[in-house]
């Protein structure tokens, strides 16, 4: 079963990558309090209507983004053994590997994303897909939350994002 439509470059999700994707509308929308994105409802409708730029053609693209995606699917999805905190954007392979930052995982309902604190002080944040059942924070509460992503749906996100890029 899939839960997501199938991605394009020309989807306004990757036109510019600053809108977040809602799994409930299944559309671009405004995210809040995340460095870059868009604020409001009108940034994203001006984003979904702008149009991408490229010279290569649909196929020759989406060769080429499949092609960079094996070089770093395993960085995405798995990670280094001997570095916990490399790769792994996905809920499945980072807490294993990191058990105690569930604590303060922030999740998106909306989007089935999770941000946490990596680095050596714990400043920086890595964003992860929700791809399993875990417990975290939402709006500041603990709560349990069942992830929306598989590992294709996340190679194929990656794909599109990819694509979109060159």
């Amino acid at each position: 079963m899939r839960l997501l439509p199938p991605l394009s470059p020309s989807s306004s999700f990757f036109k510019k990558n600053i809108c977040g994707f809602t799994f409930d509308t299944q559309k671009c929308v405004a995210r809040e309090g995340h460095s870059g994105l868009a604020t409001t409802a009108a940034q994203c409708k001006k984003i979904s209507s702008t149009p991408t730029a490229g010279s290569e053609d649909d196929a020759a693209r989406a060769k080429r983004a499949a092609e960079i995606w094996i070089g770093m699917k395993n960085h995405v999805l798995i990670g280094r053994n001997d570095k916990p905190t490399s790769g792994r954007h996905l809920t499945s392979t980072w807490l294993p590997k990191n058990p105690d930052i569930a604590k303060v995982m922030e999740i998106n309902e909306e989007t089935s994303l999770a941000r946490v604190p990596f680095g050596q002080d714990g400043s920086k944040r890595k964003t992860l897909f929700i791809n399993d059942h875990v417990m975290g924070l939402v709006s500041k509460k603990e709560k349990a939350f069942t992830g929306k992503y598989t590992e294709q749906i996340v190679g194929d996100v990656c794909k599109a994002a990819i694509e979109a890029s060159t």
